[in-house]
């Protein structure tokens, strides 16, 4: 035999760099596998113990680890190498052998000494070309090894010896696989063929067949490598596992070699932190593709009779490699998703489903339950294969397995299938055809396991999203039966409140989410009652938009000249005209019912409020209580209290009954039942004229005649949207007349999704929300205020402009005037603010002042955007240094309320037309929306006029984030304006605790194109076009983290937005008085951009010192438009 010198570094097949530089002595192979009996197909043993203990040998085969030598052990190494070998030569369909065929070698014959001889690979004439991947191996120098190793191929591709131990296998000179005359020699025996090629599996039409002794000496290597694997205690790094997926062995060799190799990649794939880098290499090798042709292909020998064909054992073989290949196939369906896509095309639902019938018969049930695994594969995630599996009425052999309790099963298996299948109408009619209600959750309370009561809630889940999975749910009493394990699990968590877990996937969670889902949808209580508010409009005028905009203006009352609204554009000799100062008293005019005036200080508590932290049980509880008013509605008293349009109501209350109030400004409370003594259901009420049900979300009413230091529990069963800051720690704020502020307050408190169905007109197939929570009263006789967030009124703003006017100075630096009248009657007030003073228009000329354009309040629910803009108004037309230099250099045109009729009337999103006015900026009514009419049209004769507009801002607030933020518009990338809309944004993060850049975003999207920002952007080229948003709760990073806003952080938040803009006017191009760069709105041609940086260090002056601030901004933006579309991109 041919030793290996000790001193050589050449790479051996299919290992690379992880060869050693010193190579010991190998096992023998012989030793380990014993002789090849002559004229018999090589009869392996069986690899599990029995086909009925297959499960349990496949879950308990013991993952392949290297503890004890590591890849630095030379065995180790050797059997790597002899694995990768053997796996990456594959056999050609081409030739008649079926073996590749070999270039012969340009040295002479190996000798038996014990030096290396080398041997160079010449290509002949006659060779096939090496085109592929898999010729690449004949390329490499061979090496050989003592005692173990494939010789070199002869020209035909040939085995001429088969070294195994001390037996030598030659062929001898000039033999070919298959020939007649010519044997084998085996330890010095004759091994024959017999008359021809042994017919075997083929893995295409027309594959010639491979020998019998070849399959014989492959088998009994791969068999002896696994043998010596287990003895070495080999982990499977690189080399083995990069290459078993190239192996077809799909049709390539016998069943035997299958079952080996498939045992191999099983323990290859065993679940360990060790092995989950070789599941995720074979499934992207394309392990997957082989496996489902390698099943495809043995369910032909089922449907052809075959399968009896071979030794004695050959059916039991076939059926242990198709659950090998059912396990592998599950195993590697965690790294490739696209099996469920495999298995359809091809054909492996129908085929597992068959052979699952055939296993069914022979009672073989660890074998089914693999196929079942396999098929809840199949089933995921994909509509086409749920549709085969439920046409095969596979769903009642799995019924009868589960209710048969002598079979061996996994129920949570069977479980896990038939809840993906119910999830489909069909697939819950069939199960329910099959099931009772009561059955399955005796299964939930007679189960062993945990796995198996989730499996079943799960299933249940399923089946009553279903109307007639609801209907059969009721009927067999299933709330009542889990409404009581839900009791003993609340009962468990406040005696051990650390034993009872949480996550999506527990059974308390499941429990809930079940519970909620049975219930059947209601309508409000007191519908018949609920009305209603609406508001008679105007006929839409019949030219809106651009088209009215076009139109002269004209002189008259109706429409006046836009240039009245630019006071610092009316100069006489120099100096500004003066306009009279409206101080008039303070009207609001409303729609609602009011019952006078409710003067409420603006007051806030001065200590700082942290998020609330929700108890773990209280989603449990809060479930539990809800599921037994729906078990027992008798119970409550369900009265009626109080009516804001029905006044006698409240009027016959007496007691110890709460008494409501909401006929205020910005009130919002259409009914209250009373439940108990101390829990009461509130309803909202929509907003006037809009759909009902659609906008339901502010609250601000009034309670009197509470009991001191007893909890109430109110629960407001009609807010609209689907979730809310309420889980986030956000709480309520509420007002008390004997503190005279403020304050975050509420216990206990939780939002979620209720079965109270939405009116029919707007969407039948969604429910309300419901907030609940509880306050506990301090004082007796005290009139108590809740609101959604801390309000600011229209008579707040009216009070607010009073003050300031007041002011000596005001005449210098703000001009006040009425831009329009809205639908209801109330003023829409528009400020100029800029320094007026006849020293300030001398050096610094009002057309030399840039402008920037000021909204808020457009949803009238948003009150803390009024916040911010009054915490921005005051440091205006303050005597800080800032606010004089902005008042110097900037002219500001502010709209502090662009809806006061939604905020009069306590409305959330719309106006009194019932429409969102931040929807109406592309073409506004100037009837119906006459502020967005007006607005739009004052800003468009601003930037024909040619003035150079620095920057628009609308404030709004945030119900679903944290923090503040801002949303822009992104420009073409490779424009001159590209970036430039993101330095402001980066200036105010740098300058306020309370903004944070990671949420600003740039796109704009279908549902935006009507807004203010991209309105302005698009038609009047604005560039920094904004919307600052502010959040109901609080902050979540930075020193404002774990915090609940007040009013004094919005108010300085609109101190740090001038701040930002002193801060801007220094950056170019913006400090330049030369036109501003126009906005690019992205278009079709626009189709990706390189990275760019704007760096700009400036000092920023305030009350408190110098701020220095360096932008710095890196952005790669990349943009990819489809042909066709439109001019502009969303």
């Amino acid at each position: 035999m041919v030793k290996k010198t000790s001193g050589s570094k050449k790479k051996a097949h299919g290992i690379g760099s992880l060869r050693p530089k010193k190579a010991a002595s190998m096992p023998e192979l012989g030793e380990c596998s014993g002789n090849v009996r002559s004229g018999r197909i090589l009869n392996l043993p069986k690899i599990s113990k029995s086909r009925e203990n297959f499960s349990a040998s496949v879950n308990q085969s013991v993952p392949i680890t290297n503890s004890t030598t590591g890849l630095s052990s030379p065995g180790c190494l050797r059997i790597l190498e002899k694995l990768s070998e053997l796996i990456t030569n594959p056999w050609s369909p081409s030739h008649p052998t079926g073996l590749p065929p070999r270039p012969p070698s340009s040295t002479s014959s190996r000798s038996s000494a014990s030096t290396k001889t080398e041997s160079t690979s010449v290509r002949r004439a006659s060779d096939p070309p090496f085109t592929s991947a898999r010729w690449k191996h004949d390329k490499r120098k061979t090496r050989s090894y003592p005692n173990v190793g494939l010789a070199r191929r002869e020209s035909d591709g040939s085995l001429p010896e088969l070294s195994i131990g001390r037996h030598s296998v030659r062929r001898r000179s000039g033999s070919r696989s298959g020939d007649d005359d010519n044997g084998v020699e085996v330890g010095g025996s004759r091994l024959r063929d017999g008359s021809g090629p042994v017919d075997g599996p083929r893995s295409a039409p027309g594959t010639p067949p491979i020998s019998a002794d070849v399959r014989n000496k492959i088998g009994k290597q791969f068999l002896a490598l696994k043998r010596l694997m287990d003895k070495e205690g080999v982990h499977a790094e690189d080399s083995v596992f990069k290459v078993i997926p190239k192996y077809q062995f799909a049709g390539q060799v016998s069943s035997d070699i299958c079952i080996i190799i498939t045992n191999l990649l099983i323990r290859l794939t065993t679940t360990t932190d060790s092995n989950a880098n070789n599941t995720a290499f074979m499934a992207k090798k394309g392990l997957a593709v082989a496996l489902l042709k390698c099943l495809q292909s043995l369910h032909g020998e089922y449907l052809s009779g075959d399968i009896g064909v071979g030794p004695p054992n050959h059916p039991q073989r076939v059926d242990e490699l198709m659950g090998n290949l059912f396990v592998l196939v599950v195993r590697v369906a965690k790294y490739d998703s696209k099996i469920p896509l495999l298995a359809r095309l091809h054909c492996a639902v129908p085929t597992t489903i068959m052979t699952i019938r055939r296993w069914n018969e022979r009672k073989e049930y660890g074998l089914m339950m693999h196929g079942f695994q396999a098929l809840r594969i199949y089933a995921t995630k994909n509509e086409n294969n749920v549709v085969t599996i439920i046409k095969s009425n596979i769903a009642t052999l799995m019924a009868t397995m589960i209710k048969s309790p002598t079979s061996p099963i996994k129920l949570d298996c069977l479980l896990d299938l038939l809840t993906i299948l119910a999830k489909s109408k069909p697939g819950a009619i069939q199960i329910l055809s099959s099931f009772t209600i009561s059955h399955l959750i005796s299964i939930f309370k007679n189960a062993s396991t945990e796995a198996v009561q989730r499996a079943v809630l799960k299933l249940l889940k399923a089946i009553v999203e279903t109307d007639e999975g609801k209907k059969a749910f009721v009927e067999d009493n299933g709330i009542a039966v889990l409404t009581e394990a839900l009791d003993g699990v609340i009962q468990a968590s406040e005696s051990s409140p650390s034993q009872i877990p949480t996550g999506q996937n527990t059974i308390p969670t499941l429990l809930v989410t079940l519970l909620r889902s049975a219930v059947s949808q209601t309508d409000l209580p007191f519908l018949e009652r609920y009305q209603y508010l609406s508001f008679p409009l105007p006929l839409a005028t019949e030219e809106s938009g651009d088209n009215a905009e076009a139109k002269p203006d004209v002189d008259d009352d109706e429409n006046p000249p836009l240039r009245q609204f630019c006071p610092e554009l009316e100069l006489h000799d120099g100096i500004p005209s003066m306009t009279p100062l409206p101080m008039g008293n303070i009207q609001v005019r409303h729609v609602q019912p009011m019952s006078g005036r409710h003067l409420v200080s603006s007051k806030c508590v001065a200590e700082t409020e942290g998020t609330y932290k929700r108890p773990s049980n209280l989603v449990r509880k809060s479930v539990y209580d809800q599921m037994t008013r729906v078990l027992h509605p008798n119970a409550s008293q369900n009265q009626l209290v109080y009516d804001v349009m029905d006044e006698t109501i409240a009027a016959g209350i007496s007691g110890n009954t709460l008494q409501f109030e909401s006929r205020f400004e910005s009130g919002n409370l259409q009914m209250a039942v009373k439940i108990s003594d101390y829990e009461y259901d509130l309803l909202l009420q929509t907003d006037i004229n809009s759909s009902p049900g659609k906008h339901n979300q502010w609250f601000y009413f009034c309670v009197q005649r509470m009991v001191p230091n007893t909890p109430y529990k109110f629960n407001i069963v009609n807010m609209s949207k689907p979730n809310s800051q309420f889980n986030q720690g956000m709480q309520p704020v509420m007002f008390s007349r004997e503190d005279g502020c403020w304050r975050r307050v509420g216990d206990a408190i939780y939002y979620y999704k209720n079965h109270y169905a939405f009116p029919t007109q707007y969407e039948s197939d969604c429910t309300f929300a419901t907030l609940t929570f509880t306050i506990v009263f301090s004082y007796a006789g005290d009139s108590c205020y809740f609101a959604y967030h801390y309000p600011y009124t229209y008579s707040d703003l009216q009070r607010s402009l009073f003050h300031l006017q007041l002011s000596s100075t005001f005449g210098e630096r703000c001009r006040r005037q009425t831009l329009c009248r809205t639908l209801g009657g109330n003023e829409c007030p528009l400020l100029t603010v800029t320094d007026f003073s006849p020293a300030s228009t001398t050096t610094n000329p009002i057309s030399d002042r840039v402008y920037i354009l000021l909204s808020a309040r457009v949803h009238p629910g948003e009150s803390n955007s009024s916040h911010i803009m009054h915490g921005l108004l005051n440091f205006l037309l303050s005597d800080a240094e800032m606010a004089i230099d902005l008042r110097k250099r900037c002219v500001f045109k502010i709209i502090p309320m662009l809806n006061p009729d939604g905020v009069v009337n306590g409305s959330h999103r719309c106006s009194l037309a019932g429409v969102d006015l931040n929807r109406q900026w592309k073409r506004p009514d100037r009837k119906r929306a006459p502020t967005i009419w007006w607005v739009k049209r004052l800003w468009k004769f601003l930037v024909d006029e040619g003035k150079r507009a620095l920057l628009t801002c609308d404030f709004h607030g945030h119900s679903r984030r944290k923090n503040m933020f801002i949303f822009g518009c992104e420009n073409t990338p490779g424009s001159d304006a590209e970036n430039l809309e993101k330095t402001f944004p980066t200036l105010i993060s740098t300058l306020s605790p309370t903004f944070d850049m990671s949420l600003t975003r740039f796109d704009v999207t279908p549902s935006k194109e009507s807004t203010a920002r991209v309105v302005l952007w698009r038609e009047m080229g604005i560039l920094n076009s904004f919307t600052l948003e502010s959040s109901y709760c609080g902050g979540d990073f930075g020193e404002k983290k774990g915090l609940q806003f007040q009013p004094s952080d919005l108010r300085q938040a609109g101190i740090d937005f001038c701040r930002a803009l002193r801060a801007f006017l220094d950056i170019p191009p913006w400090n330049s008085s030369s036109p501003f760069p126009t906005a690019a709105p992205l278009v079709p041609s626009a189709r990706s951009a390189s990275a760019s940086v704007v760096k700009s260090s400036v000092v920023v002056e305030s009350e408190i010192g110098q701020v220095e601030a360096e932008v710095h901004l890196e952005v790669s933006v990349e943009v990819s438009v489809e042909e066709g579309q439109r001019d502009t991109v969303p």
